[in-house]
């Protein structure tokens, strides 16, 4: 076969590549194509790059995955002229080794504490809740149950001090605190629940008021009495309490002679109905089904 010759300067392959992918344009492509007309040696060149090359088939069957993950085995010997082995006609296909993943040390090593470091974080927390929680002292009165002051419920209420209409009369809000959430106002109560009250009064009545529950045909004071309050809106009344039974209970606000006989003369007061100078919020007690 004859060899081809360039009739003029040779074009490069660079340029007959970008050429067959379209990447030269305007002047350079014609000059290019006006010279591939002319030169038969360059116009082979470029039919080569413009030739599309057929690739390798890939082969993505289970077996050929298995076999490229499989660990290379040793290279064996060759058997003896007398071994049995060399003499069978037809030895059995080795079955392929399937790859095995190894976990890596370090995260065998992780593995193996964090489980007993958590049930141990969590066997700790629980010891904790059980030897920190304060004790709650008893009162001697009838059905109350006083409350350390690091269990008073948690005033959540919507609108500021400063917001909220002022009254000129004494009012109370009922605070009820069940396992962490606030109700203010409730209308019932299991045993265990917390109260506390806020207080409503007119400048000037600081020290006239007195928190008393009357419950089963009596009067408690819950609070300590040597605790002023001062007067203003919803003024938080220091202290809280419990009611350990199962009976409908009154909480009232006493003032006046009131509040003075609930100190002085707790069995001369009748019931929260027939006083005058007294506003009470009342509370039924919530029996389990099972109880009933």
């Amino acid at each position: 076969m004859r060899e081809l010759v360039c009739t003029g300067t040779p074009v490069s392959w660079l340029r007959l590549e970008r050429l067959a992918l379209g990447e030269l344009t305007g002047d350079e492509a014609r000059t290019v194509e006006a010279h591939l007309r002319e030169c038969a040696a360059c116009r082979a060149c470029a039919e080569e790059c413009a030739a599309p090359v057929a690739l390798p088939t890939l082969d993505v069957s289970a077996d050929s995955r298995s076999a490229e993950l499989a660990p290379r085995e040793p290279a064996l010997r060759e058997p003896a002229l007398d071994d049995p082995a060399r003499r069978a006609p037809h030895a059995a296909p080795a079955e392929p080794v399937l790859a095995t993943v190894v976990r890596p040390a370090r995260f065998q090593s992780r593995a193996r504490w964090v489980l007993p470091a958590t049930l141990g974080l969590a066997a700790a927390a629980a010891v904790a809740l059980v030897v920190l929680r304060p004790g709650t002292p008893q009162d001697p009165e009838r059905g109350i149950t006083r409350v350390v002051p690091s269990d008073l419920p948690t005033e959540r209420i919507g609108a500021t001090d400063a917001a909220l209409p002022r009254r000129s009369d004494l009012s109370l809000t009922l605070l009820r605190e069940r396992d962490g959430a606030v109700v203010e106002d409730p209308s019932s109560f299991l045993l265990g629940d917390r109260f506390a009250v806020q207080l409503t009064c007119r400048p000037g009545l600081e020290g006239q008021q007195r928190v008393a529950v009357y419950q089963a045909g009596e009067w408690s004071l819950p609070l300590p009495a040597d605790d002023t309050v001062d007067c203003g809106n919803r003024v938080r009344v220091p202290g809280a309490f419990r009611l350990t039974e199962p009976t409908p209970a009154d909480v009232c606000v006493l003032w006046g002679d009131a509040a003075e006989k609930a100190i002085t003369a707790v069995g001369e007061l009748g019931a929260p109905g027939a006083l005058t100078e007294a506003t009470c919020h009342r509370i039924e007690p919530v029996v389990p089904p099972n109880l009933r």
